[in-house]
């Protein structure tokens, strides 16, 4: 919006030229951002993995604690029901204790993954504006100057995007969907 907002208007249309240097700057920087949040949610998702494995292995450890607890009760007291009901119940409790773990875990990794699909969405419909802007900005100079489309690179090299083919396909819905009514109902 900053940059909307500090580009210059096009008298008598509402039309606005930006800074070229600052648009591709901001470009640059979202390219350089979304490679970072992809690295971190799969960080996430090995944090999580791991915290998982660690909370299965610990209730295999309360599992063969209360197992060895229960035998030498056994021996000892003649004490076998209640040894069952106790390793049922820290059996119970850790498995409740690994689901709270995993949800908890399940529900960070998705809240970060629709972040990031935000985020993708974004620069999505940053580039498609940019790739507008240049197209119109194109097709202007080239009424300005009476040269057809295929005129355009040759007349002038250093007008229009860097490294912009007239065959290069603009991003579809197909490339990189993301239903923004999904967010908006998330609550932010």
């Amino acid at each position: 919006m900053e940059l909307v907002e500090k580009g210059w208007r096009v008298p008598l249309t509402n039309k606005v030229m930006v800074d070229e240097e600052r648009f591709f700057s901001i470009v640059e920087q979202m390219r350089v951002s979304v490679p970072r949040e992809i690295q971190q949610a799969q960080e996430l998702q090995r944090a999580r993995d791991q915290f998982i494995a660690r909370a299965q292995e610990e209730a295999k450890q309360i599992l063969l604690q209360a197992n060895e607890d229960a035998a030498s009760q056994l021996d000892q007291y003649g004490l076998r029901e209640r040894a069952e009901r106790q390793a049922q119940r820290i059996i119970d409790q850790a498995w409740q204790e690994a689901e709270h773990v995993r949800a908890g875990a399940d529900e960070y990794a998705a809240s970060q993954l629709k972040e990031l699909g935000r985020s993708a969405a974004d620069l999505l419909s940053t580039v498609r504006n940019g790739l507008a802007l240049l197209d119109q900005r194109r097709a202007e100079y080239s009424a300005d100057n009476g040269q057809g489309p295929d005129d355009y690179a040759e007349a002038d090299p250093d007008a229009g995007a860097e490294g912009y083919a007239e065959d290069e396909a603009y991003p579809t819905e197909d490339d990189a969907y993301v239903d923004p009514d999904e967010y908006a109902d998330e609550g932010g």
